[in-house]
């Protein structure tokens, strides 16, 4: 596995998805959701054992899941 790949492939995930939030538009935080959610699971394969700096993109994915979703809850 690229280290270095997946996770710039989890960056480009993780910028579309803040863009995407910015629009405030219900769909479009949905569609962040599953950017976070992507990003989220290709960052977990990552070895952090080896490099625990990566975890700071891991927890990144969670934190901004949760600030979509909890934007999400203005449309319900």
């Amino acid at each position: 596995m690229n280290v270095d790949a997946v996770d710039a492939q989890a960056s480009v995930l993780m910028n579309r998805g803040i863009r995407l939030m910015e629009q405030a538009e219900k769909a479009a935080i949905e569609e962040a959701v599953r950017c976070f959610d992507e990003a989220r699971e290709l960052r977990e394969q990552l070895p952090f054992s080896d490099h625990p700096a990566l975890c700071y993109g891991l927890a990144a994915c969670w934190l901004n899941r949760g600030e979509a979703l909890s934007r999400l809850e203005q449309y319900s």
